[in-house]
């Protein structure tokens, strides 16, 4: 029987179980004399010993910076045979007794430990090659073994991924690759193909892929792991820009490594760096580095950018652009600090100018940045604009190419009426800014191009805009360049109050602004400003810390001190004489405490947290996820404390953002039942708060944040919600009661209660609010359509009521103070975002996944009913909104839930202009501005309804009705839109036949 089993390979991976403290005392250690490599490779196969190995290491590292013996960190086949044994025999063996190494004592220089030998032994180019290869084996392996996978095999991968972050700490780019370049000397081919595979290795992304594919291995299996920072893509390439850094410094006149051959080499690491996907990360830190270093390093960084590719100098651009104003608050109004800002500035625009220097190619980009584009970050907008304008300012003919083109694109009538609100509003302040600019430097050509026909049509074609936003802005941009050219008694005056308002005064102060290029001095005030902390630490020096670590580090700094020991008392005898205490009446029993029934006294907890009453605790006491009951409390007291201090001091005021951040980032640590309700309890409480910065802040974080799907719902259902609140509708102050609406319906329809926390998503408040509009809007075409059906008006009985009961059911007028915000803080920026979304990543943006889209047009469609009928930027949105659902028609057909969601959306903005409660000028304004739109909309809608009218006929199975499925809702819906396109087009028939038909 034995013979019938044959095992066809044995592998033996030899552990060293126990290793004893080895002392390193010069007298212990026997002397091994390694002299060449072939001997150190003939030790390294006999399976060394630790004093074996000891040797054959400090070998390895006395040599590898002689070149012309033996050097390790060059691909050599000697080299690659040494390592191979180390990655594949050494450090599994050796790798988990490394720990137990006891530390030498004396002269640490002269005896490392074991682990820093090995260490330093792979810290180069074909050392991380194999232990890549290796870990890349060992998950493949891991994979074809998914039946019966083995813990000690993921306990190897494990050990492999401690070796490899160990090595990386330790590698230093810079001087490995001068040596490299310095190695082959004249032979171009060698040195070719060692900067390629440089290349291929670690700026090609291949270490965070395998790392990152080892890491879930990992984490799928039983056995204890932590996070490591090479499997994270933002921390590698935060390592990858101090890797540079030092690189790109070393190129200056005089030394060997300025070569043109090494400068074009640098700029193909940096370029293949920046397509791994963390830009920002990469200049972010090389930004930090120059913090740390001088400003002169700006020259070589210059100079390998002009060695890089068209694309990636615009990509290189975009980036630090991006990472020059994100993070920075500074205050774009005249105020008090006007003068610090602009020397804030002042230092961002030099840092600019050395990037640009005098590369073309560069300085066109910035051009068309600022004419097309605009600021993708509208928050900083501002700021990015004032930086890059005053680097365009240095140069008059690309700063007069600036305002002429700005002013054609701010005209162009396809521009005005396609384009969201943000992006007009940046064109309009690089406008403003670049007309101050030439104003003082050319005035000629200011007057010029001011009495040329790009200037009064666009002022025209704005005038004449559907939205109120777009026709200020050119009464705006209009009114302040008549100031800059005409006499006193030609300005142009449109003689409105909207001119008249602090915001107006704004605008216009804009032509003001004189930033110049600051010197090194400001530089320095600037980069400081921007990392007041100091310089960054590395993950190598433990700036990774794991949540575990944070809390431990709290815990420790929460343990009181020990008191000093009092000095020991002399013993005394005292006499006590007893006197008589009967008139003394004893105190009551305390009540019962029910933590006294435990029959352990030791699990009685008396201290019991109270509830906090100040911002600040709230805040310490959520972050503390080590407390049970102080986190609980916190959490349920937030939303009544946050309401209650609103308008009380100005502690939710400077906490506000912070808040924000806790609570959308808050996850649940106790499993908690209720934990979803309260968390979005907590956030409508914040944004009602503070309704106008927290607006942009929530659009900014659904946007750009770093947060998951979760997390992105809740935040659209934090505006959607508390934009009802702020409007005064029926939202519920108390969001408990949508919930329970919804939990109410029939246990067959549920899953079971572990499973339907996880995937019930039925039991959103944004969606509940969003049906009973829904119902509320199809009730009345209902009514009236079996109103017709029921026979001539003529036969009908109608009742009239009394003039007191009409007095009693009417609702009283309500102040509705959210209309003037809900333009500027919540609609635009959403819509805004959105739009620039779509440009940058088309339909891969997880804005426009399935899951969250429908949600989001849910949530603008409650945004603008909140609005109200008399909101006066009510135009504007629906133009905006209406060019919205027209570009989301092809998304709609693929997904049903997104065509319910664009009807309901659809049928609200028809209602709002053009329903019986309407303006009398609704219907009108929809068929003279949109008139084409609502015609192609309303043979779209049609298509859909018989599409899904026919499929929905067939439906007839287990009693559900048409009505009560999927489709039976989209059908409702197209036919409620159709409804109402119908009765617009047949009351306003001949203004839609005119405007369709020239004559």
């Amino acid at each position: 029987m034995d013979d019938l089993l044959k095992p066809v390979k044995t592998v033996t991976i030899r552990k060293i179980s126990e290793v004893e403290p080895v002392s390193v005392s010069e007298n212990a250690i026997p002397k091994i004399q390694i002299t060449s490599p072939d001997g150190a490779l003939q030790l390294l196969k006999g399976k060394p010993d630790s004093n074996e190995l000891r040797r054959i290491l400090e070998y390895i590292i006395k040599t590898r910076n002689n070149d012309v013996v033996f050097n390790i960190k060059i691909p050599e086949p000697k080299a690659a045979q040494i390592i191979h044994l180390l990655v594949n025999d050494i450090a599994p063996s050796y790798w988990s007794t490394f720990h137990k190494e006891s530390l030498p004592k004396g002269n640490f220089d002269k005896e490392l430990p074991l682990k820093n030998l090995l260490v330093n032994s792979l810290a180069g180019l074909p050392g991380i090659g194999s232990i890549v290869a290796r870990l890349k084996l060992l998950s493949s392996e891991s994979k074809q073994n998914t039946k019966s996978p083995s813990t000690v095999h993921f306990e190897v991968i494990e050990e492999t991924l401690d070796v490899l972050q160990a090595v990386l700490e330790q590698y230093a780019f810079s001087d490995d690759i001068r040596r490299g370049f310095s190695y082959y000397g004249q032979d171009k081919t060698k040195r070719t193909l060692f900067w390629k595979e440089t290349i291929t290795l670690l700026a090609s992304g291949k270490i965070v892929a395998v790392a990152a594919q080892a890491e879930d291995l990992v984490k799928g299996s039983n056995i204890p792991h932590s996070s490591r920072w090479i499997a994270n893509g933002a921390q590698y390439c935060s390592w990858l820009g101090r890797q540079i850094w030092p690189t790109v410094v070393n190129i200056q006149a005089g030394e060997p490594w300025s070569t043109p051959e090494a400068v074009k080499a640098s700029a193909q690491f940096l370029g293949k760096s920046l397509g791994i996907g963390y830009p920002y990360d990469l200049i972010q830190e090389m930004l930090r580095l120059l913090h740390e270093g001088k400003a002169e390093d700006l020259k070589s960084l210059g100079s390998v950018l002009e060695a890089m590719r068209l694309h990636e100098q615009r990509q290189f651009l975009d980036v630090t652009v991006l990472s020059l104003v994100k993070g920075l608050s500074l205050e774009s109004s005249m105020s008090k600090l006007e003068t610090q800002v602009a020397s804030l500035i002042s230092g961002g625009a030099a840092l600019l100018t050395n990037v640009v220097m005098e590369n073309e190619n560069m300085c066109d980009h910035l051009v068309q940045r600022l004419i097309q584009s605009g600021p993708t970050l509208y928050d900083e907008s501002m700021t990015s604009i004032r930086i890059m304008l005053a680097v365009i300012a240095e140069n008059e003919e690309r700063l007069q190419e600036v305002m002429e083109k700005s002013m054609k694109r701010f005209g162009d009538l396809s521009y005005i009426k396609h384009t969201p609100i943000l992006p007009q509003e940046s064109l309009a302040q690089v406008l403003l800014i670049s007309a101050g600019y030439v104003h003082r430097k050319q005035p000629m050509f200011l007057f010029t191009i001011a009495r040329s026909s790009k200037n009064s049509t666009g002022i025209s074609n704005r005038l004449a805009a559907s939205s109120s936003r777009a026709r200020f802005l050119g009464m705006i941009v209009g009114s302040t360049i008549s100031e800059l050219v005409d006499k006193p008694g030609n300005k142009l005056n449109f003689g409105v109050e909207e001119l008249e308002t602090d915001d107006a005064k704004w605008w216009k102060d804009l032509v003001k602004l004189e930033d110049v290029v600051g010197d090194g001095s400001q530089l320095r005030d600037f980069l400081s400003f921007k990392f007041p902390g100091g310089p960054n630490r590395s993950p190598s020096n433990g700036a990774v810390a794991t949540r575990r670590d944070v809390a431990t580090i709290a815990k420790a700094r929460m343990k009181p001190a020990k008191p000093e020991s009092a000095p020991a008392s002399s013993s005394k005898i005292m006499v006590v004489e007893e006197d008589d205490d009967d008139d003394l009446v004893p105190y009551a029993k305390p009540d019962s405490d029910p933590d006294d029934d435990d029959e352990d006294p030791e699990l009685v907890n008396r201290d019991k947290p109270t509830v906090p009453v100040y911002i600040r605790d709230l805040i310490s006491w959520i972050k503390d996820t080590e407390k049970h009951d102080r986190h609980i409390l916190a959490l349920r007291t937030a939303p009544s404390l946050i309401r209650r201090k609103a308008n009380f001091g100005k502690e939710v005021t400077d906490h506000v953002v912070e808040l924000a951040n806790l609570f959308v980032g808050l996850g649940d640590h106790f499993d908690i039942d209720d934990f979803a309700q309260l968390r979005l309890q907590s956030l409508v409480a914040v944004l009602v708060a503070q309704p106008k910065e927290m607006g942009r802040w929530f659009a900014k974080a659904f946007f750009e944040g770093d947060y998951s799907i979760s997390q992105r719902t809740a935040v659209l259902s934090i505006m959607g919600l508390g934009a009802r609140e702020l409007a005064g509708l029926e939202n519920g102050s108390d969001l408990t009661g949508a919930v329970k609406e919804m939990n109410a319906a029939f246990p067959s329809k549920q899953l079971p209660e572990k499973f339907h926390k996880l995937y019930g998503g039925g039991n959103d408040a944004l969606d509940v609010e969003s049906k009973k509009l829904e119902r509320g809007m199809m009730e009345p075409l209902a009514l009236k359509a079996a109103d017709k059906l029921s026979g001539p008006n003529a036969l009908k009985v109608r009742t009239f009521s009394s003039r007191m009961d009409v007095e009693k059911k009417r609702k009283k007028p309500v102040s509705n103070e959210f209309s003037k915000i809900v333009a500027d803080s919540f609609f635009f920026p959403l819509t805004g975002r959105f739009q620039v979304t779509l440009q940058a990543y088309g339909g891969k943006s997880p804005q426009s996944s399935p899951h969250l889209l429908p949600l989001y047009i849910r949530t603008l469609t409650l945004i603008l009913h909140a609005a109200g009928l008399s909101n006066p930027s009510l135009p504007s949105m629906t133009a905006e909104f209406f060019d919205l659902l027209l570009g989301l028609r092809g998304r709609a057909l693929q997904d049903d839930n997104v065509l319910e969601a664009l009807l309901f959306g659809l049928l609200t903005t028809l209602n709002l202009n053009a329903g019986e409660d309407a303006v009398a000028d609704g219907g009108r304004r929809l068929c003279t501005e949109m008139g084409r739109e609502m015609l192609e909309m309303q043979g779209w809608v049609e298509g859909v309804f018989e599409r899904v009218d026919g499929a929905t006929r067939n439906v007839g199975l287990q009693g559900q009705t048409a009505k009560e499925t999927e489709g039976g809702r989209v059908a409702m819906l197209a036919a409620g839109v159709l409804t109402r396109i119908g009765e617009i087009v047949s009351k306003f028939q001949r203004l839609l036949v005119g405007d369709i038909v020239p004559f």
